[in-house]
């Protein structure tokens, strides 16, 4: 999940996932009768939140994979008459022989999905609030003709507040057989996203060389409790925007040993020659940024961050009609600290254009970069 996400399953395998019944929701079994070959409902009801649901599991196509065996989707919204609901809100793989509980908390329009792999012996899952509060819900299980047995837990509730904190899974006795502690989510309303005051700022406009002109742009925001700071690139063309960005979360400024690398995010295009937009924040302003050009080294151009946007560094871009080859930091001694090889990546993107592929490609490098808010 990218943040707060669910994964999806790959090669058709899947995970299931359980129903709700408390004062607020309801659920009610539903008999199986089916081949391990299609999909089976093995249960529906309504959440907390008032949703209709139906719980379907279906035996994985890929026989190889043993981590999953097993395909799951909640379907959320009324059924039709084909027995499908409005929506999927969920689809993941689970296998009983690779257990894990793989819980999650997801915000999406002020509402809080709660999600999680139960044990098989699992009956009853209590979903814990913050405020103490307790939801009891039925551990829906794959039988064995569908390769489980495995449980699964489902449930949605509104936010923004309480939150959910655990869950407790009980056996047929009412026996507590496992705790899962779950990732807090605040702030989830039907509009998550918050800038704040002066948070929105333009730091760059330029040109490409005999390319399309584009905007770089700060921005401050709140979302779901944190503090995040985007840079976002828009290139134009002809009256169409493209946009990438970079996100930064003060809570991920805890690592100085990694202060002094430099992530370059860029923006790609074919029209009307091949250009690449070089961007990213610098952490150490006294370091210089250059990126190779057929064999040459040209340095980076520097802009200042703006006080309001509350992140310490500097803001380095560079816009070519020669795609680079790598990517160096030098420190003010002029020793390279730092190098990315990009030569694969800019005969794939020669290689795209040449096949017609037009259009403004994203591509984020991979190198873990920290910067540091004040």
């Amino acid at each position: 999940m990218r943040a707060i996400a669910c994964a999806a399953c790959a090669a058709g395998a899947t995970i299931t996932l359980a129903a709700c019944s408390s004062s607020h929701g309801s659920s009610q079994p539903q008999r199986i009768q089916a081949t391990s070959a299609r999909a089976v409902t093995i249960g529906s009801g309504r959440t907390a939140a008032g949703q209709p649901f139906s719980v379907i599991a279906q035996r994985s196509s890929d026989s190889a994979s043993a981590e999953c065996a097993i395909n799951v989707a909640v379907r959320v919204g009324p059924t039709t008459n084909g027995g499908e609901g409005s929506s999927s809100a969920s689809t993941n793989c689970v296998s009983p022989s690779h257990y894990s509980p793989q819980q999650s908390v997801n915000c999406s329009a002020g509402l809080l999905t709660v999600q999680a792999q139960a044990l098989p012996q699992a009956r009853t899952v209590r979903l814990v609030m913050s405020n103490r509060r307790e939801i009891a819900s039925p551990a829906w299980r794959v039988p064995a003709d569908l390769g489980g047995p495995i449980g699964v837990y489902y449930q949605v509730v509104r936010g923004p507040s309480p939150i959910p904190v655990s869950l407790r899974e009980l056996d047929s006795k009412g026996r507590t057989i496992a705790v899962l502690k779950l990732p807090p989510v605040v702030e989830c309303t039907a509009n998550p996203l918050k800038y704040l005051p002066g948070g929105i700022v333009r730091l760059v406009h330029s040109r490409v060389p005999h390319g399309p002109s584009f905007t770089i742009v700060g921005e401050r925001y709140r979302f779901l409790g944190r503090v995040y700071v985007d840079e976002k690139a828009e290139l134009s063309d002809m009256g169409s925007t493209s946009t990438g960005s970079v996100v930064w979360s003060e809570s991920n400024s805890n690592n100085p040993s990694k202060e002094r690398l430099f992530v370059a995010h860029t923006s790609e295009g074919c029209e009307p020659h091949p250009f690449e937009l070089v961007y990213g924040l610098l952490s150490t302003t006294k370091d210089t940024v250059l990126a190779r050009l057929a064999g040459r080294l040209e340095a980076l151009h520097r802009v200042a961050v703006p006080p309001q946007l509350h992140t310490s560094g500097m803001l380095v871009y560079g816009a070519f009609s020669t795609l680079p080859t790598e990517l160096v930091v030098h420190d003010a001694r002029g020793r390279t600290v730092f190098t990315e090889d990009r030569g694969k990546l800019a005969e794939l993107e020669r290689q795209q254009c040449k096949r017609g592929v037009t259009g403004t490609v994203h591509v984020f490098s991979a190198s873990g970069t920290v910067h540091r808010s004040r």
